[in-house]
C-alpha cells in the first residue's frame, strides 16, 4: 500500500515540482551524502546550503523535508519573501506565522532575492529573519536556509548579529560546480 504524500506535501509548502523526486533523481553524490546525513541523524541545528544558481541547493532541501514528513516530523517548506509577508500578517493576528515557527523543521528558500524584487525592505527582512531565526534558535528547531551568496555575506546584507547566530548554530554547506540547473529542470519536468 503506498500513502499519497500530495497533500500533505501542499499542506507543508512542498512545490509540486518535488512531489514525485527522488535522491535518485538528483546528480551530485557528494552533496546528496551530505543532505542525507543530516536527515538520518535528525540534525537540530540549521543547516545553510549556499552557492551559485543551479546546483540543486532547493531540491536536495526539498527532498530533505519529504524525509523528514515520512518520518512524522512537522515541516514546513517556504520561500524567504513569503516569510516575511507572513510575519507582516501576524501583526494583525492573520496568517499562519504561528504553525511555521513551531515546526520541527522550517526550510526557507531563496534568502536575499526579497531585495532582488524590491518589495521588501533590508530593514524588515532583517527584523523578520532576526525573529525567525532566534525564536527557533531558543527552542532547538531546525532552520534550513538556501541562498545564492557567500557565507560571509549574510552579515552585509542583514546584520552581523544573524550572520553569529548562523555561524554558531548551523551546518553549513557550500555548493560549488557548474550550474547544471537546466540538466536537473530538464530531469525534472520529464513524464514517466
Amino acid at each position: 500500500m503506498t500513502t499519497n504524500y500530495k497533500p500533505m506535501y501542499l499542506a507543508r509548502g512542498i512545490w509540486e515540482l518535488w512531489h514525485e523526486k527522488t535522491w535518485d533523481d538528483y546528480i551530485d553524490p557528494f552533496y546528496k551524502n551530505q543532505i542525507i546525513k543530516c536527515v538520518e541523524d535528525d540534525v537540530t541545528e540549521n543547516v545553510l546550503l549556499y552557492g551559485d544558481n543551479g546546483l540543486g541547493k532547493s531540491m536536495l532541501m526539498n527532498l530533505a523535508m519529504k524525509d523528514f514528513i515520512a518520518k512524522g516530523k512537522e515541516v514546513y517548506v517556504i520561500d524567504f519573501r513569503n516569510l516575511v509577508k507572513e510575519y507582516t500578517r501576524s501583526w494583525r493576528d492573520e496568517g499562519k506565522l504561528g504553525r511555521i515557527m513551531m515546526s520541527d523543521y522550517l526550510a526557507i528558500d531563496d534568502l536575499g532575492k526579497e531585495f532582488s524584487a524590491g518589495d521588501v525592505s533590508k530593514e524588515l527582512a532583517t527584523t523578520a529573519l532576526d525573529y525567525v531565526l532566534r525564536y527557533r534558535f531558543q527552542r532547538k528547531l531546525s532552520t534550513w536556509l538556501t541562498f545564492n551568496m557567500k557565507l560571509n555575506e549574510i552579515s552585509d546584507c542583514y546584520t552581523p548579529h544573524i550572520a553569529s547566530l548562523l555561524k554558531r548554530s548551523s551546518i553549513a554547506i557550500a555548493f560549488e560546480g557548474e550550474d547544471f540547473g537546466d540538466k536537473l529542470f530538464k530531469k525534472i519536468t520529464k513524464k514517466k
